[in-house]
């Protein structure tokens, strides 16, 4: 029987390591879905906000081949696959660059889905996180049963930043760089290359200043020599 740890709090989804270090996208795949996939309501109930089975934002079917997930009457879905991403929105795919070498497209969140009795409200039973192993395969140790309390805990936050902030493992990597690589490289870019801006201004400061002291002394040159050949003719008269 398979059995896998539950995450409860910040705290464990951190340790877990899900989603790090940077390129991956499995935290920025959990914030999505937590804020816009899926709707926790009084009693308890995990109402899907997107329908799996229409292949909402990229979502297929999961058939548990290998014994990832615990045996079940109940289809799993999967999503996350960034070759596939559907309509996820750009803050989760903007990291990848479609190559395999960087583990920029290894996490996955698989549900188990529900149906009610006219098939028109979905309910989610169970939400995993799981990350690749290869190409195919999803590791085992590294897969987590995601609890209600959790998904409610990361509903409740009111910005992206503030989630990473607190899941993400600041003694190994800056999460600046999961919020915006971009711009991050690009001001480090900057930073790094300013000492060879400020040669080049200097240079070409002390260019201009060169051409202009060599303007004023040719120009006074030539006025002395005028003055002393009008000396000259004047005294000669």
């Amino acid at each position: 029987m398979v059995q896998l740890k539950t995450l409860n709090e910040l705290a464990q989804l951190r340790d877990s390591r899900f989603g790090q270090p940077y390129p991956r996208h499995g935290l920025n795949l959990l914030w999505w879905f937590a804020k816009k996939c899926v709707y926790i309501d009084k009693k308890g109930c995990m109402i899907a906000q997107c329908n799996p089975e229409n292949g909402d934002f990229g979502f297929h079917r999961f058939h548990n081949t290998d014994g990832l997930l615990p045996s079940s009457s109940l289809p799993y879905y999967e999503v996350g696959n960034l070759n596939t991403p559907g309509r996820l929105p750009h803050y989760v795919k903007r990291n990848y660059y479609h190559c395999y070498s960087d583990d920029s497209n290894t996490d996955r969140i698989i549900v188990s889905l529900i149906s009610s009795r006219n098939g028109e409200v979905k309910y989610f039973d169970k939400i995993y996180v799981t990350r690749h192993s290869d190409q195919v395969h999803f590791e085992h140790n590294r897969t987590y049963l995601i609890s209600r309390g959790l998904i409610k805990i990361i509903e409740n936050f009111e910005s992206r930043g503030e989630f990473l902030s607190k899941t993400v493992d600041n003694q190994r990597y800056d999460p600046e760089a999961v919020l915006q690589p971009e711009s991050f490289r690009n001001k480090k870019n900057s930073t790094e290359s300013r000492p060879f801006q400020s040669q080049n201004l200097q240079q070409s400061s002390n260019h201009t200043t060169l051409k202009t002291i060599g303007g004023c002394c040719g120009l006074f040159c030539w006025s002395a020599l005028l003055i002393v050949l009008f000396l000259i003719y004047h005294f000669r008269i």
